[in-house]
């Protein structure tokens, strides 16, 4: 079963990329904490640490149907929650 996870809470203004595990081969990776998951799973990181993932192989980018769902968001345009 794929599961989606957010890790961290991304700062505000921050840009957050969703990306797919590929392989596993540690519990933590460049200080993210993969203990979790699985491959296949996808999580939505940092942009510099899901592009870092990305370069090392660990992960890539989801191929969906939906690609606006894939896109980087930036968290600094959300309403705010007041």
């Amino acid at each position: 079963m794929q599961t989606t996870r957010t890790f961290r809470r991304p700062a505000r203004g921050s840009v957050v990329l969703r990306v797919r595990l590929t392989k596993k081969l540690a519990r933590f990776l460049n200080g993210i904490d993969l203990d979790k998951l699985s491959v296949g799973d996808s999580m939505d990181l940092p942009e510099r640490d899901a592009r870092m993932l990305v370069a090392e192989g660990w992960a890539e980018l989801p191929n969906t149907a939906d690609a606006a769902a894939d896109a980087p968001r930036n968290f600094g345009m959300l309403p705010d929650a007041s």
